[in-house]
């Protein structure tokens, strides 16, 4: 589903109008990558929740270069689903 799909879903159920729909997402779209930024997370109960994770360093090969090519330490956005949301009852 794309963001203009899910706008219009949101505005469906809502009664939203698709502006008010689309502002709405956008902003917590903005708020979340904000809050990832500082390093904190957002845990939404019975979704999941939104984090950052350090990957380690790393070999990887550049098959445009065909050559072995170094990767530092990064840190990547992950979002881990909550137990209720994949179905387990806990």
């Amino acid at each position: 589903m794309t963001k203009i799909k899910m706008a219009e879903e949101i505005s469906a159920r809502t009664g939203m109008s698709m502006n008010d729909a689309t502002t709405a997402l956008n902003a917590f779209v903005e708020i979340t990558r904000e809050c990832l930024g500082r390093g904190e997370k957002v845990s939404l109960r019975g979704f999941g929740t939104f984090r950052m994770k350090e990957r380690k360093a790393k070999k990887a090969y550049d098959f445009m270069a065909r050559k072995t090519i170094s990767l530092p330490m990064a840190s990547v956005p992950e979002f881990v689903f909550s137990g209720s949301f994949a179905g387990k009852t806990e």
